[in-house]
């Protein structure tokens, strides 16, 4: 599905209606990386575009659990610590996921 999307979207691209068409389709989140102070007190965002949201449902009852899961985040620590640009160290870091409204 998303190949498909990406299809209509890039051959609309640059007609009246391509802009209009690509804001309907696609949404944007951001990935958020917060480090633990005190070690690190840092804090950085990625943005990435979207026109579908995998979810978990193996250990979900519903719908709003599953949501809830993918915007709660996770604990970065020990073998999959984070690797902080700015204390140039590999640091606990708590990652999640947020919608950018607009």
């Amino acid at each position: 599905m998303t190949r498909l999307l990406d299809k209509i979207v890039e051959s609309a691209k640059g007609s009246p209606g391509g802009a209009l068409l690509k804001s309907a389709v696609y949404g944007q989140t951001v990935d958020q990386f917060i480090g633990h102070p005190p070690r690190c007190s840092h804090s950085r965002e990625r943005a990435e575009e979207f026109a579908t949201v995998g979810l978990s449902v193996r250990h979900s009852s519903s719908l709003q659990d599953s949501l809830r899961s993918f915007v709660q985040g996770e604990d970065m620590t020990g073998k999959n610590a984070y690797k902080c640009a700015a204390c140039d160290a590999k640091v606990d870091t708590t990652k999640r996921t947020v919608e950018i409204q607009g």
